[in-house]
């Protein structure tokens, strides 16, 4: 090689090194950790003022931004930078245009070090719909608008109607106006899933465009196939067992039927205890529930007078709620896990509604009593510190707290009937899998008399998990009235005597299932 060419090559070279070297420390400098503020902003589609977050990384970052959002700066180093975002309007032939939403990623040295916020933006979402079959729009992700001509209303629910394209069925909701079966409809509105992820649509508007023949067909019977059923289309089905006030039972069947949705003049209070077949739709399952939107409801006689009843299912958007920032209520006794999340039912709030208020309006009460030194003033507000939710069924006490609930007052109960008070229920474990030594008493009081049934002690083995404990109660003789107290609560050894309050020590459990019903 020519001393000239030789010269070339090492320069070239040392240029080539350089360059590599520099983009490897341009990439080493990005950051390892990048976080915002925020996950979402929303904008409005016109003028919408500018907002500021907080970038916070270990180095370097870049912005990534789509086009109609402007980030400054759109780089940044370690530490903290607060960032402007401002959008362009979001207008279309002097209209607001549909409404969008993209990401604004920054980003460090990898996927895991990038931190993504959402930019919402307002417009007309409604704006130039497109028209789905129910099998398209089920498939299309939520919050899609959606416009389904042509279709035939098959059953009114109490909050919507159902409505098909001689295919298959939609659940409707929101509408202000119902309209009749048999009208032939164009309906308007948004996708949505619920939590068993049974797709239905948020009304806008309904366009009555005249009438049809309601397509007829069959129902599938699921009575024998109740706990292998599943699937997520709404499809016709029917029904056949004992309804207890809450739901349908079937014989031999872990799964239980819960009604959605069901019309007031269906009349269930006055079926309680009856054998009924119900005609409806498949609405999703979720072990140990199968939702059915009733249609047709026929009365086959009665099975057992049922004067109360509660599994606590009616408790399900509480334990889905959950306490703010904890998650959804668990299920410590089912799982044998005592970390599943276990709020206390005065934190977990529903529509502006705690789970013990929900109670509380149901007719319970709550008995409570704490070891040591309290005072007996003390004990309303402290019962709320003391009972817990999972999911769903509830926990009384913790070390050295006992607690128990009191029934509502039973009302209509024949003069003179002989009851039978059944329940499910567990003692809690501790995080070694060991369960508690707790025993709980029936104790049920007219005016200043009380008389106690004891509940056998549980047959459960440390470290491993066990089936629910099935208390019976015969309550033959047993005076019982609307003025009637009924509580299930922790034995006398937990609770005050003679002025001395109850021992310490771990005596939680948990409770389910609660019936009471006439016997011979």
């Amino acid at each position: 090689m020519n001393n000239k060419l030789y010269k070339l090559f090492i320069g070239t070279a040392l240029i080539c090194t350089a360059f590599f070297t520099a983009c490897k420390e341009d990439e080493n400098n990005l950051s390892r950790a990048v976080l915002a503020s925020v996950d979402v902003m929303y904008f409005d589609a016109e003028s919408a003022d500018p907002q500021i977050i907080t970038v916070t990384s270990d180095a370097d970052w870049i912005a990534e931004t789509p086009e109609w959002v402007t980030v400054s700066p759109m780089t940044g180093h370690a530490g903290q930078t607060e960032v402007v975002i401002t959008v362009q309007d979001n207008i279309r032939g002097e209209a607001p245009d549909n409404p969008r939403r993209k990401n604004v990623y920054f980003k460090g040295r990898n996927l895991e070090s990038t931190a993504t916020v959402l930019i919402r933006q307002d417009g007309d979402k409604f704006r130039d719909p497109k028209d789905y079959t129910i099998e398209e729009m089920e498939s299309s992700e939520n919050e899609t608008v959606v416009r389904l001509p042509d279709m035939v209303v098959t059953a009114l629910t109490s909050n919507g109607f159902m409505i098909t394209d001689g295919t298959d069925y939609a659940y409707v909701i929101g509408a202000a106006s119902a309209p009749a079966v048999g009208n032939k409809v164009t309906v308007l509105g948004e996708k949505f899933s619920d939590t068993n992820k049974m797709a239905y649509i948020q009304v806008a508007n309904i366009d009555v465009t005249g009438s049809a023949s309601v397509p007829v067909k069959e129902p599938f019977d699921i009575t024998a196939t109740l706990d292998v059923i599943k699937g997520n289309k709404y499809q016709l089905v029917s029904v056949t067992g004992a309804y207890d006030g809450s739901s349908l039972k079937v014989t031999d069947a872990a799964n239980s039927v819960f009604f959605k949705d069901a019309l007031t003049s269906f009349g269930f209070e006055s079926l309680i205890g009856h054998n009924i077949k119900v005609t409806g739709y498949f609405a999703g399952k979720a072990t140990p529930v199968v939702n059915v939107i009733p249609v047709i409801v026929e009365d086959l006689g009665l099975n057992e007078i049922i004067y109360f009843y509660d599994d606590f299912e009616w408790l399900d958007p509480w334990s889905k709620t959950g306490e703010a920032g904890k998650g959804p209520a668990g299920d410590q006794f089912g799982k044998f896990n005592s970390g599943e999340q276990c709020p206390q039912l005065q934190n977990v709030i529903y529509e502006g509604v705690s789970a013990y208020d929900a109670l509380i309006e149901k007719g319970y009460n709550f008995a409570y009593v704490g070891s040591g030194v309290l005072k007996p003033a003390s004990l309303k507000e402290t019962a709320k510190n003391c009972t817990y939710l999972q999911s769903n069924y509830l926990k009384f006490g913790k070390t050295g707290y006992y607690a128990g609930l009191v029934l509502p007052p039973l009302k209509d109960v024949e003069d003179g009937a002989n009851l039978l008070l059944t329940f499910d229920w567990g003692p809690m474990m501790s995080g070694k899998g060991n369960w508690d030594t707790a025993m709980i008493q029936v104790v049920v009081e007219n005016g200043g008399s009380a008389q106690k049934f004891e509940i056998p002690e549980a047959t459960l083995v440390h470290g491993s998990a066990g089936p629910w404990q099935k208390a019976s109660v015969d309550l033959t003789g047993v005076k019982i009235n609307e003025n009637t107290k009924i509580t299930i609560r922790n034995i006398d050894a937990h609770w005050p005597l003679d002025g001395e309050y109850g021992k310490t020590g771990l005596v939680r459990y948990f409770l389910d299932n609660i019936k009471i019903k006439k016997i011979d």
